[in-house]
């Protein structure tokens, strides 16, 4: 018996491009190529000729379009060109092929192309009522564009004066997952995020229905334990962190008590009468034992505090509907860091490192009296006279 080796040639015929011999192929569930690699021994299709080589593989029809986008040599020396699928010159989501090729020659092609067939592109609804359809379905008490802090730091951090977290919709088409898992739908896409209680998701409004087509989240936490040095105690203590990248990690996690969002942020000594902290940044560390610097303090104790309000009184976060916690350290300078303080507009809690009459305010009767405070807003509505003030500090005491 002799034993073949080496790879099953097919020849594949292409209008213009003459054949071609592909050493693997693979169809998806509708017969469209999933890829395709060639064997370029004794012919090859050129790179110049690749947009034409996947209108012919995918069998376009007259109002399927494939856009370059993207197009990068790597250090091997390879060239990847990435296809975006359009539809009546409308982008079909999802829909991505790529082709790569070494010395100018094709040597694979792979991706997802999407068969929409025969659908309206004619929306009947405006990006208004789409947008007032997607929040009908959140229904948050408070989004992040409402959120000042928030807001200030996406144009900060994506160095753009125009950034912001209100959501503008794009028209794009898009499978319908949510009823029949097959069809594609006209739609307008929204990416929002809702602060209370804490969401970031894309939404997929049916253009023509008003139909909630698919939502996708864009939260992947990536709660990692580390160790933690305190400064009052001298033990060692267990806290949740994130890992955002190699053996990094910061002060922000989804705790797995009840998914509350818990995040320690640094104030940089920045204070207010008024507006938040005015260049907090997130706390970060290479490893995943920390030192004590008052930081970790609030972020394990503040765990312990809202631990205690889910175990113990089976309240979700301060609200009752799983409000992120927002902390600041370092919170002040002078005179301003020898308190802590409960901001009742923006939901937020900061921590001064002392300067007179206290140390860092991190202990556990200082997290445990502010974060009361949050519980009086959601639940005693105190209003703003002269003894309201003073039985929100004393039920937050007790």
């Amino acid at each position: 018996m002799i034993k073949l080796l080496g790879f099953i040639f097919i020849i594949f015929s292409m209008n213009g491009l003459g054949q071609q011999k592909i050493s693997l192929k693979n169809l998806d569930a509708q017969g469209v190529i999933d890829y395709l690699v060639f064997d370029n021994s004794e012919s090859y299709i050129p790179l110049g000729k690749a947009k034409q080589l996947l209108q012919d593989s995918l069998k376009l029809q007259k109002k399927d379009e494939i856009i370059l986008v993207e197009e990068i040599v790597d250090e091997l020396g390879f060239t990847h060109q990435s296809y975006e699928q359009h539809y009546n010159g409308i982008k079909i989501e999802d829909g991505r092929y790529g082709v790569c090729a070494k010395n100018g020659k094709i040597e694979y092609i792979g991706g997802e192309f999407k068969k929409v067939g025969d659908i309206s592109t004619i929306p009947l609804i405006s990006e208004k009522e789409a947008l007032g359809k997607a929040l009908d379905y959140i229904k948050a008490a408070k989004y992040s564009s409402q959120v000042p802090l928030l807001e200030s730091d996406i144009k900060t951090g994506k160095k753009d004066s125009t950034g912001t977290f209100y959501s503008k919709g794009a028209m794009i088409i898009c499978k319908d997952v949510i009823v029949t898992d097959s069809m594609y739908r006209l739609a307008y896409k929204f990416k929002i995020a809702a602060f209370e209680p804490y969401s970031h998701r894309l939404y997929y409004i049916d253009a023509i229905t008003g139909d909630l087509l698919d939502v996708r989240d864009l939260l992947f936490f990536s709660n990692t334990p580390a160790t933690a040095a305190l400064l009052y105690s001298t033990s060692q203590v267990n806290i949740m962190t994130e890992g955002i990248g190699y053996n990094t990690y910061r002060l922000h996690e989804s705790r797995p008590i009840n998914n509350v969002i818990i995040n320690t942020y640094n104030a940089n000594h920045s204070g207010w009468l008024g507006p938040p902290p005015t260049n907090p940044t997130d706390i970060t560390n290479t490893g995943t034992y920390w030192s004590a610097d008052g930081a970790t303090d609030v972020h394990w104790r503040t765990e312990k505090v809202i631990d205690y309000w889910q175990s113990v009184r089976q309240r979700n976060s301060l609200d009752n509907a799983g409000m992120a916690i927002n902390s600041f350290v370092h919170y002040g300078d002078g005179p301003l860091a020898d308190n802590a303080g409960w901001d009742n507009g923006y939901d937020i809690i900061v921590y001064g490192d002392g300067f007179q009459r206290f140390k860092h305010t991190g202990s556990l009767d200082f997290i445990a009296h502010e974060t009361a405070h949050g519980i009086m807003k959601y639940t005693a509505v105190f209003q703003s006279n002269r003894e309201n003030p003073s039985l929100n500090e004393g039920f937050s005491d007790i």
